[in-house]
């Protein structure tokens, strides 16, 4: 397969799994490593692992083996060799801190399909991201000095889980939810602090993605199981998100809210971390 057309067929694959802003490179002019570069990214480590893994599936189903990858278990940074062409595909937030879009600004561009933008029906990523910030800011400018008690927590846990009902719609599947939660409860047991008993759910949405809200509410995306080829994949997401509960990172990151009502600020967390049109009604 010519350099030229597996860079577009890289390209249409990593769109697949909703692959941010893809950029193709050509640098056969500036460098003898490669022909071209192809630089997108995920709004998580787990997006930018089922992104890696989508891509060197569907190009080995095409005779396309890459020669070398790197990165693949941190998911912030991952390096796929095809030689004739180098894919990067970043966490966002790493994409930006390193920026190989401006170090290769003399490279011309390669004209992709506009067909990402029509597939993504939503801005979620970057919505989520800016929503992100903003909330934190807005916590950052409440007033107040203690910190969020167990007690407070587990109340504003019971708020948040009232406020993801109206927004997120839940598998309802017995044999499905009790699987996650022996799996999930199982790999808990190992925690260091258990400030809260662990509760799993599935939501329904083809996005990649899982998040932990306060006081153990912990939901895994289905679109993000589905993406996923081992039962390794779905334990080492939960453990990533039990360490959240774990240090009670959401408690650590607003110790100023005493002005903030309970149930306006689960609506808020339950927006921000669902996201989409759901994530952007409840924060209305």
């Amino acid at each position: 397969m010519e350099g030229l057309n597996k860079a577009l067929l890289a390209s249409e694959i990593i769109m697949e799994r909703k692959a941010i802003d893809p950029v193709l490179f050509e640098v056969t002019e500036l460098t003898s490593i490669t022909d071209s570069f192809l630089i997108a990214s995920g709004n998580s480590s787990r997006q930018v692992q089922a992104i890696g893994r989508h891509l060197q599936r569907a190009m080995r189903e095409k005779g396309c083996r890459a020669y070398g990858v790197e990165g693949e278990l941190e998911g912030q940074w991952i390096l796929i060799d095809y030689g004739e062409l180098v894919v990067h595909i970043f966490y966002q937030p790493i994409r930006e801190f390193y920026d190989l879009e401006g170090l290769w600004s003399e490279a011309p561009r390669i004209g992709l399909v506009k067909k990402m933008r029509k597939n993504r029906n939503n801005t979620t990523g970057p919505v989520v991201f800016i929503t992100a910030c903003i909330f934190l800011v807005l916590l950052s400018c409440v007033s107040g000095i203690s910190a969020m008690s167990i007690d407070e927590e587990s109340k504003l846990g019971k708020e948040f889980l009232i406020s993801v009902n109206k927004g997120l719609p839940l598998i309802d599947d017995a044999f499905v939810n009790e699987y996650l939660s022996d799996l999930g409860n199982y790999i808990g047991q190992y925690q260091d602090t258990k400030p809260f008993n662990l509760n799993f759910y599935i939501a329904k949405d083809n996005q990649l993605n899982a998040f932990a809200g306060p006081a153990g509410h912990i939901f895994i995306y289905s679109g993000l199981i589905n993406a996923m080829d081992q039962v390794d994949e779905l334990a080492s997401v939960i453990s990533h998100e039990i360490g959240h509960v774990s240090v009670r990172h959401l408690a650590s990151q607003q110790d100023k809210y005493t002005k903030v009502a309970f149930g306006t600020l689960a609506g808020m967390l339950a927006g921000v971390l669902i996201g989409g049109d759901a994530g952007e009604a409840l924060l209305v």
